[in-house]
């Protein structure tokens, strides 16, 4: 009976344990799956200039927004020489964007997947008009989340493109 008393206490903690991470794993996939909604949703109806790192901010904790205000502060800086010449740090901006590349716009993206990686990022695939199958073994349109949850509010810690680029990391290397 001892034995039961004792492996009964562990037994609850364990399901509590598991209980919740299974809400932070939803709260992570809700939270970038509403940062986008927000995206497209301010790309559509509220102005052309609508910047969705502006989002990717919103979302962000403190080191990830230190990370995206120094990449927009730099594209905001005058270079001499060539009038549309953009310095390594300016070049960083798409790693933490939401859509992949430079030829690509919010507005462009026809359809998200969203899905929880073993690592525990969230990964979002995004489907553009004339793209491969989404669910394609080769398909590299996506952008990874890595989020902290407390309680029901998480905020995205950092952001790598297909090629495993951190946007906190790159902004630091390239952009102090």
């Amino acid at each position: 009976m001892k034995k039961l008393t004792l492996v009964l206490p562990l037994l609850v903690m364990i399901s509590i344990s598991t209980h919740a991470n299974s809400n932070n794993e939803s709260f992570k996939i809700a939270t970038v799956k509403t940062m986008y909604d927000d995206a497209i949703r301010a790309a559509l109806y509220k102005d052309s200039r609508a910047d969705d790192l502006d989002t990717v901010f919103a979302y962000s904790d403190r080191e990830l927004q230190n990370a995206i205000a120094l990449i927009q502060s730099d594209a905001l800086s005058r270079y001499e020489g060539y009038e549309y010449e953009i310095s390594n740090c300016s070049d960083m901006r798409y790693i933490p964007k939401l859509t992949v590349g430079n030829a690509y716009s919010i507005e462009d993206v026809s359809e998200v997947s969203y899905q929880l990686l073993n690592n525990g990022k969230v990964r979002a695939s995004l489907m553009v008009q004339g793209n491969e199958n989404i669910n394609s073994a080769d398909f590299v349109d996506y952008k990874d989340f890595e989020l902290t949850c407390q309680n029901a509010i998480c905020k995205i810690t950092d952001v790598y493109d297909s090629f495993g680029n951190s946007a906190k990391f790159s902004a630091n290397q390239a952009c102090r």
